[in-house]
């Protein structure tokens, strides 16, 4: 026997008579193992369409040896979602028009077979096509202006909406950000207009209101959003101009303020006390109003609890404004102070009445729980 016959019988190469280098192949089986366990790693996967992932096989006989000559064959249920090739790299190829679809792909060798899910899901974000905000110049001093912010988005999966948000000129950090939420005002999820509107009111700031964040969701759960700095790219409005406009320093003004009823006997399924706050502002108008309840220890914990309310019309310069206190029927019974009422109008002035400016002003400034 040549040295290449017996090399080659060593390793497991089978030869005819006597071997050649030419004429080795080597054994795709070894004789007298069986195949019992195939594992594809990983068992689960969630790939983007275009996106591709190795899978392993792990074969292993009865022992839990695991045996590495042996030749795998893969195939995928579905070949329209997810290929794999003969190493085992899966390839995502579509969600088949739908938010997400599955294939299973399959490992084979020595009559077993393993499997492991390939899940390919959207990944396309929202794709905007146009934004403006109109009039992107404005004059609010002697009435109200609406700028209307208006998109045009395509997306396979379907659109399901977002919001944009404006920052104040430079110098007025303390001044809230306008914002609006988008709904679809004409065509379709799929393809679409989305729009929605900010209302500038006497008192704004002149300057330039910037684009600070646009985002859109879609149904696959993926989002697009860009911040003001990188809305050129994208060939964005930047903002709203707003032309010389009276400065509004004045704070909001508690108008009244009731509690009714003053006292509540809780029964025994619960009870409700009803506080009703009218707010004046008369440049900016009223943003925000806030109570805090607080338990007969005056701590804003346990039973205490807090009203609030942003208004959704910015332009209210005369509100009243009503929340209910709900009980139930264990309710700690006691005094109630009331701790504060917070005021916020649109320019970002604030006024905090305090219980004891409540009681200086002649509003009522506590109620009473009993059974």
């Amino acid at each position: 026997m040549s040295t290449l016959t017996r090399l080659a019988s060593s390793l497991g190469i089978v030869c005819v008579s006597s071997c050649s280098a030419d004429e080795i192949s080597v054994r795709s089986e070894t004789s007298g193992v069986a195949v019992d366990r195939i594992v594809v790693t990983p068992g689960r996967s969630s790939l983007a369409v275009g996106s591709a992932q190795t899978f392993l096989a792990t074969i292993s006989d009865a022992n839990g040896n695991v045996l590495t000559d042996r030749i795998v064959s893969w195939s995928s249920s579905a070949p329209n979602v997810a290929t794999v090739s003969s190493t085992g790299v899966v390839t995502a190829v579509s969600e088949s028009g739908s938010l997400s679809a599955t294939a299973t792909i399959v490992a084979r060798a020595g009559g077993k077979i393993g499997s492991a899910t390939a899940t390919v899901q959207d990944p396309t974000v929202p794709i905007l096509t146009s934004f403006t905000l109109s009039p992107s110049t404005i004059t609010p001093a002697s009435a109200p202006v609406m700028v209307t912010a208006s998109v045009h988005v395509t997306d396979a999966s379907g659109a399901l909406g977002g919001s944009v948000s404006l920052n104040p000129p430079p110098g007025n950090s303390a001044l809230l950000a306008k914002s609006c939420d988008f709904r679809l005002t004409d065509g379709s999820a799929a393809d679409g207009t989305w729009s929605c509107s900010m209302t500038f009111v006497a008192g704004v700031p002149a300057g330039r209101w910037s684009l600070l964040n646009y985002r859109m969701s879609n149904a696959a759960a993926n989002e697009a959003s860009f911040s003001g700095t990188a809305a050129k790219a994208f060939g964005v409005s930047s903002g709203v101009s707003v032309l010389e406009n009276a400065a509004d320093m004045d704070s909001p003004v508690l108008a009244g303020f009731t509690i009714l009823p003053s006292s509540t006997v809780v029964a025994a399924t619960g009870g409700t006390t009803v506080l009703t706050v009218h707010a004046t502002d008369a440049v900016s108008g009223i943003y925000s109003v806030g109570v805090d309840i607080g338990n007969q220890y005056g701590l804003m914990n346990g039973n205490a609890a807090r009203c609030s309310q942003l208004e959704a019309n910015p332009d209210r310069s005369d509100v009243t404004w009503s929340c209910t206190l709900t009980y139930s029927g264990n309710v700690l019974v006691g005094l109630y102070p009331v701790l504060s009422i917070e005021l916020l109008d649109r320019a970002g002035n604030s006024r905090t009445y305090t219980n004891a400016e409540l009681l200086q002003a002649g509003f009522p400034a506590m109620f009473t729980l009993t059974r």
